[in-house]
């Protein structure tokens, strides 16, 4: 049996769809230096408020609308990914935002910084701390992000055909 007219089988794995990771952000407890010394000049920021306002409630409108205006210091959040995209949960409620919103990603000291538009702008990113969990993170991320652009792709090509 020569191989020189046999046919080669390429056998080609297909990859292992990642696990669900489920993460737990909580500034206070896992940057507590940053967070609390947050806390403690929006407290000095509205008792300066209250005593030039010469009023106790106008010291404590301010911290609310302070308290209120930097919820991402002192809020704790629970990001899932899934193949469905990430949903984070903060207070009870939750969104989800799917794969395909998601344009890129960057890798930080801290964690993933995740933007939703090419602009970036506060509202169009969220970074998930990586919380002992950068490998689990990064693999959800990666493969997702990968079949996002292998299915963007796709379209482009049958867009490209001239059917509408």
């Amino acid at each position: 049996m020569s191989s020189s007219g046999a046919e080669k089988t390429v056998v080609r794995a297909q990859p292992q769809i990642p696990r669900s990771v489920q993460v737990e952000n909580s500034p206070l407890r896992d940057d507590p230096v940053r967070a609390w010394t947050a806390v403690l000049l929006l407290v000095l920021a509205s008792t300066v408020a209250g005593f030039v306002a010469e009023s106790g409630p106008m010291g404590g409108l301010c911290f609310l609308a302070l308290a209120a205006a930097g919820w991402r210091v002192w809020a704790r959040l629970t990001y899932e990914l899934t193949s469905r995209g990430v949903t984070y949960t903060i207070l009870g409620r939750s969104r989800r935002i799917p794969w395909a919103r998601i344009t890129r990603h960057e890798e930080r000291e801290r964690g993933l910084l995740l933007f939703t538009d090419d602009n970036p702008t506060t509202r169009s990113t969220f970074i998930i701390r990586w919380s002992d969990q950068r490998e689990a993170i990064l693999d959800v991320v990666r493969f997702y992000m990968r079949q996002r652009v292998s299915v963007e792709s796709t379209e482009t090509l049958i867009n490209t055909s001239g059917e509408k």
